[in-house]
């Protein structure tokens, strides 16, 4: 049975780990998030996520930082393991009938919306490759 950790070796804190992936430019988004993706030559999947605090105020932001580290927790052996992985909440309100504001995102949303964009945003990132 697969054991589900987000160990501390997997977390992108840094400033500068962050500048170089948005450097890249390779990303995926959709109307909850954008997925950016930047080749690690760790060999195991790393993960940091940003929010703005225009999307509301601490406890809301925190609530999405947590939905986004455990769709990662629970998706990273489905996911590319050569790729460092940036989840950013976009500052538009998200465009489905459940939720009408940020509050009221669930983390099915998250988790869903993760899973299609790491797809989506390895495969750009092969492409740029060739």
């Amino acid at each position: 049975m697969r054991r589900f950790f987000f160990r501390n070796r997997q977390r992108i804190r840094s400033n500068a780990e962050f500048t170089a992936i948005l450097r890249h430019k390779c990303c995926a988004r959709d109307n909850l998030c954008v997925l950016y993706v930047q080749v690690n030559s760790l060999g195991y999947p790393r993960f940091g996520v940003g929010v703005s605090k225009k999307l509301g105020p601490a406890v809301v932001r925190n609530r999405l930082k947590r939905f986004g580290r455990e769709a990662f927790r629970l998706g990273q052996h489905d996911i590319a393991e050569e790729y460092d992985y940036l989840l950013i909440y976009v500052a538009k309100k998200p465009k489905n009938s459940k939720a009408t504001v940020w509050r009221d995102v669930e983390f099915e949303q998250v988790r869903r919306s993760f899973e299609k964009l790491s797809d989506e945003a390895a495969g750009k990132w092969r492409l740029q490759e060739r």
